[in-house]
């Protein structure tokens, strides 16, 4: 089902929505794949990238930088690039590829594209993992994708930003 208001229906501060049922507009609103937070979408997925790379146990637990810093992104022959590679407890290879938006199937065959390369290159297998900035609730068909395989972990991001006052007292 289209879940999107017609454009004159979101353009006033105020309207009356006449395309949509109040039922299909609650059955939205219930379902999680369209809960995402205000500050989903952080605009800077080489930033998100560079943190990763630079503090991977954040993402998860024994995940370390790997070990040639100048191949944290690599490049492969068909001139695809992953956004960050890391090693295992084990010293096994982990692609990370990182989305602002809600993953999709396509985003989870680029990461098993990557995870052939890679396996071409250095005859190592690789797990892959897909951050993202989307509902925490993935679409039906992006989880089935994920779990075939090779399985793809797929973990959602969120940024918070604190402000506090300073003490101007000193």
């Amino acid at each position: 089902m289209d879940r999107s208001f017609s454009s004159g229906e979101l353009r006033p501060t105020i309207g009356k929505i006449t395309s949509r049922s109040w039922a299909d507009i609650k059955k939205a609103m219930e379902d999680e794949q369209n809960w995402v937070g205000l500050l989903t979408h952080f605009h800077y997925e080489r930033a998100l990238s560079e943190y990763i790379g630079a503090y991977p146990n954040r993402l998860e637990d024994g995940l370390l930088p790997h070990p040639d810093d100048r191949v944290r992104e690599r490049i492969f022959r068909d001139k695809s690039r992953l956004d960050v590679l890391l090693t295992d407890r084990n010293g096994d290879p982990v692609i990370v590829e990182c989305k602002q938006r809600a993953p999709t199937i396509q985003d989870l065959k680029q990461i098993r594209n990557y995870m052939v390369q890679l396996k071409k290159e250095t005859k190592k297998d690789a797990r892959g993992i897909l951050v993202h900035g989307g509902a925490r609730k993935l679409a039906d068909k992006v989880a089935r994708a994920a779990r075939k395989k090779p399985k793809i972990d797929v973990i959602q991001y969120a940024l918070n930003v604190d402000f506090a006052p300073c003490d101007l007292t000193g």
